[in-house]
């Protein structure tokens, strides 16, 4: 199961997205979560003590995107997402290019 951001909280707050992922794995389900914020080492870390306490024996593997703004601004440009704004989505690639710090990045 894909889902895209897990933090949504645009339904009054109920992180819905968080709920069907949880609900998801505990039934035994592999799943894909996409969160911008996983860029961030903090946020990294927070989501993944609160996916395990949620999760009995979860096991995360981390991946991250390739770190390239015209690839991902092209990305945007040629398949646009009916759910965000184009515009929207370019200003979140920028934003989050200058926040990303994948642990590969970080070691170097």
């Amino acid at each position: 199961m894909w889902v895209d951001n897990i933090e949504d909280k645009s339904n009054n707050g109920t992180r819905e997205n968080y709920k069907t992922l949880i609900e998801h794995l505990r039934s035994g389900q592999n799943c894909v979560a996409e969160e911008l914020r996983t860029m961030a080492p903090a946020y990294r870390s927070s989501i993944e003590a609160e996916l395990k306490k949620d999760v009995e024996d979860l096991k995360v593997t981390l991946r991250y995107f390739e770190k390239d703004l015209v690839k991902a601004t092209r990305n945007v440009l040629s398949r646009p997402d009916e759910k965000k704004k184009i515009e929207d989505h370019l200003l979140l690639n920028c934003v989050g290019y200058y926040h990303m710090k994948s642990p590969q990045t970080q070691a170097q």
